[in-house]
């Protein structure tokens, strides 16, 4: 009877459900098709009084040997998943580790980049401060050079004037020297007339 509603309803009910070992029943080595048609075909017997219980004789009743290697294999497989999910496990938890290596070492070097990053941004202000006050000092020694430049133009223009006035005063030295020795001719030639 087992065979019977496995084989009728295979596809719509059993294929991928979790009772896919009960098709198992039909052994590996028979053939589906047949066993189909014979399960079709096998008298259905009542069972005791009831007339809702059938059953089938003989060699369609349900194989527990069958059964049981099957289990077996199924429980090999599943087994040999279980071996493959516990090593590809391990194999996860290696990468894990070493993802978290590898996180450490970022996080480290995260850390060393925003130290550096903030004790630049601290010599930056500090060059920035530097730079202001060589400024100040530039802005107040270009000051004083303009004031020497126009004190030196002053004493230029005033070493001009005063080399001039010396100029006109050799000059006038010159006329006067030039004058007296007029007058000394002079004064020689009256004395000389009057003598």
């Amino acid at each position: 009877m087992i065979k019977r509603i496995v084989a009728r309803f295979w596809n719509a009910k059993f294929k991928e459900s979790i009772f896919r070992l009960i098709p198992r029943a039909i052994s590996v080595k028979e053939d589906r098709w047949a066993a189909i048609a014979a399960i079709a075909t096998a008298p259905n017997q009542e069972r005791g009084r009831d007339p809702h219980l059938l059953h089938c004789t003989g060699s369609y009743l349900f194989d527990v040997d069958n059964l049981m290697v099957d289990l077996e294999s199924e429980n090999s497989r599943l087994h040999l998943g279980q071996d493959a999910n516990a090593r590809r496990i391990l194999d996860l938890e290696a990468e894990v580790k070493g993802w978290s290596i590898t996180y450490a070492k970022a996080n480290e070097a995260t850390l060393r980049a925003n130290q550096e990053i903030y004790s630049t941004r601290m010599m930056l202000q500090e060059e920035i401060a530097r730079r202001a006050e060589v400024e100040e000092k530039l802005a107040d020694a270009q000051g004083d050079l303009e004031i020497a430049d126009y004190q030196l133009v002053l004493l230029q223009d005033g070493e001009k004037e005063h080399l001039d006035n010396i100029n006109k005063l050799e000059e006038r030295v010159k006329e006067l020297e030039e004058k007296q020795k007029e007058n000394k001719d002079l004064q020689s030639q009256l004395g000389d007339q009057q003598d």
